[in-house]
């Protein structure tokens, strides 16, 4: 079994991650994109895909990690078995939280 997550992942950890995103243009694409620019940093774009269903699917099937609204973490049922993290420093905004699942094909970042 792959080690768990951090409970927060920081933004400049991001581009460590293979994430499954919605196509441009999207509201939280896009902020992750530029809060990864301002850095000097661009994301590990795994999957494009449009919608929260198909995205939970590739994410609770082990192909990357999401970064989905509050909403969307919300209206999950209780037999997901998905892990939920926040992003840190800085965060994007008070309601995002970064939807994660351990499987061996996304491993979390090694620390430097």
């Amino acid at each position: 079994m792959p080690p768990a997550l951090p409970e927060a992942v920081a933004v400049r950890d991001l581009p460590a991650f293979p994430l499954i995103v919605p196509s441009r243009p999207n509201a939280i694409r896009m902020l992750i994109e530029n809060e990864l620019a301002n850095l000097g940093l661009r994301p590990t774009i795994a999957f494009e895909v449009d919608g929260v269903g198909a995205i939970l699917d590739l994410v609770g099937e082990g192909f990357g990690h999401a970064i989905l609204s509050r909403n969307a973490v919300s209206n999950l049922g209780s037999g997901q078995a998905l892990q939920i993290r926040s992003i840190a420093s800085p965060a994007c905004t008070p309601s995002w939280r970064w939807r994660s699942m351990r499987t061996a094909r996304s491993p979390p970042p090694s620390k430097p």
